[in-house]
Protein backbone atom coordinates (compact mmCIF):
# COMPACT_ATOMS: atom_id res chain seq x y z
CA UNK A 1 0.00 0.00 0.00
CA UNK A 2 1.40 3.39 -1.01
CA UNK A 3 0.94 6.00 1.73
CA UNK A 4 2.56 8.92 -0.06
CA UNK A 5 0.44 12.01 -0.55
CA UNK A 6 0.90 13.78 -3.86
CA UNK A 7 2.20 17.31 -3.40
CA UNK A 8 2.72 16.96 0.36
CA UNK A 9 6.45 17.61 0.18
CA UNK A 10 8.42 19.89 -2.08
CA UNK A 11 12.00 19.09 -3.00
CA UNK A 12 14.59 21.20 -1.18
CA UNK A 13 15.43 23.08 -4.40
CA UNK A 14 11.87 24.46 -4.52
CA UNK A 15 11.86 25.71 -0.93
CA UNK A 16 11.69 29.50 -0.82
CA UNK A 17 14.87 31.16 0.44
CA UNK A 18 14.21 33.16 3.59
CA UNK A 19 16.28 36.24 4.36
CA UNK A 20 16.78 37.72 7.81
CA UNK A 21 14.98 41.07 8.10
CA UNK A 22 17.63 42.37 10.52
CA UNK A 23 20.96 41.34 8.96
CA UNK A 24 19.87 40.52 5.37
CA UNK A 25 21.72 37.18 5.43
CA UNK A 26 19.95 34.05 4.17
CA UNK A 27 18.46 31.74 6.78
CA UNK A 28 19.91 28.32 6.11
CA UNK A 29 18.36 24.94 6.75
CA UNK A 30 18.52 24.03 10.43
CA UNK A 31 19.07 27.60 11.62
CA UNK A 32 16.78 28.93 14.34
CA UNK A 33 14.54 31.76 13.20
CA UNK A 34 11.50 33.70 14.38
CA UNK A 35 8.59 35.16 12.41
CA UNK A 36 6.89 38.50 13.02
CA UNK A 37 3.16 37.82 13.04
CA UNK A 38 2.32 41.42 12.12
CA UNK A 39 4.15 41.62 8.80
CA UNK A 40 5.32 38.04 8.17
CA UNK A 41 9.02 38.91 8.15
CA UNK A 42 11.54 36.42 9.53
CA UNK A 43 14.81 36.89 11.40
CA UNK A 44 17.55 34.74 12.92
CA UNK A 45 16.76 34.16 16.59
CA UNK A 46 20.28 35.39 17.43
CA UNK A 47 19.64 38.68 15.63
CA UNK A 48 16.34 39.19 17.47
CA UNK A 49 17.82 38.64 20.93
CA UNK A 50 21.23 40.23 20.27
CA UNK A 51 20.23 43.68 21.58
CA UNK A 52 17.87 42.50 24.31
CA UNK A 53 20.10 39.97 26.06
CA UNK A 54 23.68 39.97 24.76
CA UNK A 55 24.95 37.26 27.12
CA UNK A 56 22.05 34.81 26.68
CA UNK A 57 24.11 32.37 24.62
CA UNK A 58 26.88 32.32 27.22
CA UNK A 59 24.47 31.43 30.03
CA UNK A 60 22.53 28.81 28.06
CA UNK A 61 24.04 25.42 27.47
CA UNK A 62 22.50 22.38 25.75
CA UNK A 63 21.08 19.84 28.16
CA UNK A 64 20.64 22.26 31.04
Amino acid sequence: MDRRVEGAYRPRMEQPQRTCALCDDPIGPGEAWLADEADGSVAHSGCVYRDEEPDARQRWSPGS
